[in-house]
């Protein structure tokens, strides 16, 4: 699709929120197009084709964040789409040890970003997703640990995500003399 300006779907259930962050992105050269829940972001994830999406977690309906997201990923021809999960939420992965950012990568996000940042922050945030290759669910430093209850998303869009060993147990190996 020709466009000549990137194309970003923010798909939040708050009116102010998604105003506040499309007139950001609008004044930094960026269209921007807008869905308020899951399935409304699933349906124009399909028909925009946008360049990135930034996706709230917790929305209402029956699709939350993460569950349009994995419903967009696994559509072939959507697969390669760019979503960063745009939340408040302190703790998504309740089932990891591990960091925001490092566990959505690992299930084949961009990022997460908290509501709470600072709008210049994910406006350069959003500008390194969109230069940077599609993310790969793959192990990300940093997530470690293994799951103590599911990752609360519907069992049918979960990707299966590797879990990295545990680090071993015992003091930390003294380094080796010169």
């Amino acid at each position: 699709m020709d466009r000549t300006k990137p194309l970003i779907l923010l798909a939040d259930d708050s009116d102010d929120f998604r105003e506040v962050v499309a007139t950001k992105l609008m004044a930094s050269g960026f269209d921007v197009a807008e869905a308020k829940n899951g399935a409304e972001a699933v349906e124009k994830a399909h028909d925009l084709r946008p360049d990135l999406i930034l996706m709230d977690i917790q929305m209402p309906g029956e699709l939350n964040g993460i569950d349009a997201a994995f419903k967009i990923k696994e559509d072939p021809e959507e697969k390669d789409t760019k979503i960063a999960f745009l939340s408040g939420m302190e703790n998504p992965w309740p089932a990891f040890s591990g960091e925001r950012t490092a566990v959505s990568k690992q299930i084949g996000m961009e990022d997460f970003i908290l509501k709470t940042e600072d709008l210049d922050v994910v406006l350069e945030k959003v500008m390194g997703f969109l230069s940077a290759p599609v993310a790969a669910a793959a192990p990300a430093e940093g997530a470690t640990g293994a799951a103590t209850e599911e990752i609360p998303v519907a069992a049918e869009h979960a990707p299966e995500i590797p879990i990295p060993p545990a680090p071993p147990e015992g003091p930390p190996a003294p380094p080796a003399a010169e």
